[in-house]
């Protein structure tokens, strides 16, 4: 909150706060990889093709980790064309998909367990 109040307060309500995004991705892919390392070090045995947790934090960290990079190298892919498309639009869309998907295979996940427990 405080990098996105002085950065707003500095060039305006108006301008892509870049810098907030950014610190807020790499601080997202970090407790991604937080997560994942915790879950390789549990003893107890999870079948993570039926753990919900485990299929959010993969898409939050994969569109996190891919906008990251698409951000960081934003003048590069700027400019490039595949096709009569942007390549910004073909990553993010790309991302989009990831993170939406896996979500919802997550809900899907979290309501068959609550269909099990009752």
């Amino acid at each position: 909150m405080l990098i996105y109040i002085g950065y707003t307060s500095v060039n305006g309500i108006n301008v892509y706060n870049v810098l907030t995004v950014s610190v807020m991705s790499v601080i997202f892919v970090i407790y991604g990889l937080l997560y994942f390392l915790l879950l390789l070090k549990d003893e107890d045995f999870i079948d993570l093709k039926f753990h919900p947790a485990f299929w959010w934090v993969g898409g939050t960290l994969i569109f996190y980790f891919g906008s990251t990079l698409a951000n960081f190298f934003d003048d590069i892919i700027q400019d490039k064309f595949l096709g009569k498309y942007n390549t910004r639009l073909i990553i993010y869309t790309t991302l989009n998909l990831f993170l939406y998907g896996f979500w919802a295979y997550s809900f899907i996940c979290r309501a068959r367990q609550r269909k099990t427990c009752h």
